[in-house]
């Protein structure tokens, strides 16, 4: 029988794919990339949202209704569980994605330009929008003028 080896892991995380811990409740892997579940949902976009900004399983939950909370937890703790494995595979993602980026800015400089330049708008329109702290508060009693007694 052929050794069915985890190419995408460094290593001694390669293991044979029968035994992978990524065949889970809750974190499965497809076509060589980790989904919560038998969801679309990558564990990267997961962790992206967790890790670099900072956005609670609830929050990430809303970006992602057809996955439970108990997925996104569970994708969480898998993730914690296999960081060293995780981490390198993440890593090949983001080079992958600067890569693509790299060729495509090469082959469609205008293009680029023009995707960089909205991208630009659409960062500081999102700055200056309310968050949903302000507009779910109260109207301020202070700024309604109020009739003299």
């Amino acid at each position: 029988m052929p050794d069915q080896t985890n190419e995408d892991a460094p290593g001694e995380d390669a293991r044979d794919l029968s035994e992978d811990p990524a065949v889970s409740e809750y974190v499965r892997r497809r076509a060589g990339h980790y989904y919560l579940g038998a969801s679309r949902v990558s564990l990267a976009s997961v962790l992206w949202l967790w890790q670099r900004h900072g956005e609670p399983p609830e929050a990430i939950q809303q970006s992602f209704p057809s996955v439970s909370l108990a997925a996104i937890y569970g994708a969480i703790a898998y993730y914690l569980d296999h960081q060293p494995m995780l981490d390198a595979y993440l890593g090949r993602l983001d080079a992958l994605g600067r890569q693509m980026s790299e060729e495509f800015q090469t082959a469609h400089p205008n293009l680029y330009e023009r995707l960089m330049e909205r991208r630009a708008e659409l960062e500081a329109a999102e700055r200056t929008a309310p968050t949903p702290h302000d507009t779910d508060a109260p109207p301020d009693v202070a700024r309604t003028p109020t009739s003299p007694t």
